[in-house]
């Protein structure tokens, strides 16, 4: 397996990112560009919780008109999760009010479709490198932390 320089792999954390979409197109898109990560396919937010109960998943990119659910009905899934994935929402109407809106509620960016491939590598490394970092946080932080309470 090649790897991208600068991104460590290894068992310290997941290479998996799920793809939320109905459209076929996505996928091949997405596989095309990742190259180096495990691309899970999901085609509605019923795979989708399926797939991310049954993998560790880094990063979680859901196209905007995916039904049934929404991606704001899968970010609320994951944001309960002990280590969850980053998100990011795709779409093809990618305008500012979707943008603050993705942005307030949690999810890690947006971005435009059609895909550029330049682009989506730099964002999703940047994801997965952010959620990589978090799970390398010691777990002493999280007992010193829940004793002072």
């Amino acid at each position: 397996m090649k790897k991208r320089p600068g991104i460590a792999y290894g068992s310290s954390g997941a290479s998996t990112i799920l793809s939320v979409s109905a459209m076929e197109e996505d996928h091949r898109e997405l596989e095309a560009f990742i190259g180096n990560w495990t691309l899970l396919r999901a085609d509605g937010l019923p795979q989708a919780l399926k797939l991310l109960k049954d993998n560790e998943v880094a990063v979680v990119l859901y196209e905007n008109d995916s039904k049934p659910g929404t991606w704001i009905d899968l970010l609320q899934f994951i944001t309960q999760q002990t280590h969850p994935p980053y998100f990011i929402v795709t779409s093809r109407v990618a305008d500012e009010r979707l943008w603050a809106e993705v942005l307030n509620l949690g999810a890690y960016d947006l971005l435009a479709k059609p895909f550029a491939r330049t682009e989506v590598v730099q964002v999703i490394a940047s994801a997965w490198l952010h959620w990589h970092d978090e799970l390398q946080k010691p777990v002493t932080s999280m007992k010193i932390m829940k004793a002072a309470s």
